[in-house]
């Protein structure tokens, strides 16, 4: 019998927008430059943090500003 997966710590950011769906949120951030990753779940947009790193953060937090503000 296979030991159990190993969970690996992470911190998870959700977003959610009053008037843009969070299908099109992960769309425009995918679109962008740079491009970012992030999955759907209860229609909120979801990044799994630790997959980026430290001297990423500056450019992620642009990304996200800017598909927040489109529309």
């Amino acid at each position: 019998m296979a030991p159990p997966p190993r969970q690996v710590p992470t911190t998870l950011l959700t977003l959610a927008h009053p008037a843009r769906s969070a299908a099109r949120l992960a769309a425009d951030l995918r679109l962008g430059r740079p491009p970012v990753v992030a999955r759907v779940a209860e229609d909120r947009l979801v990044l799994d943090l630790r997959t980026v790193r430290p001297d990423e953060e500056p450019a992620l937090a642009e990304a996200l500003l800017r598909a927040l503000r489109q529309g």
